[in-house]
């Protein structure tokens, strides 16, 4: 039971932002967020409902404040993007690309150790 959240693409000044599922009804974030944080929500999803989505600057003035339709499951993994007012599904992509990551750093290492070493004979 539950999902996450982040968001993308917010606009500068913004340094955090706050979501609000069902318009208030909940499940809701307690606090505001950073940019780069997720909120790691442990409710039951809320299904279809009105989002109210906001991102703020260091002086908690809105920024830019969405109120959109969105569709949001359990054990999904969301970002919001605040150029398209659009709720992406990203399950799997963070760990996708983190294993691509890790092993395109090991394949690196080998290519230098065989460089090493050939250099060396």
């Amino acid at each position: 039971m539950g999902f996450t959240l982040g968001v993308d693409n917010a606009l500068a000044p913004a340094i955090k932002w706050r979501a609000l599922c069902n318009i208030g009804a909940g499940p809701n974030m307690p606090t505001t967020l950073s940019l780069s944080e997720r909120w790691a929500c442990v409710e039951a999803a809320p299904g279809q409902n009105w989002m109210d989505i906001a991102c703020f600057d260091s002086e908690d003035s809105i920024i830019q404040e969405s109120r959109v339709f969105v569709t949001i499951l359990d054990n999904r993994d969301y970002i919001f993007d605040f150029t398209t007012e659009a709720l992406l599904d990203v399950t799997g992509t963070v760990s996708n690309i983190s294993g691509i990551l890790d092993m395109m750093i090991t394949l690196m290492i080998v290519v230098m150790m065989m460089g090493m070493i050939q250099k060396q004979m």
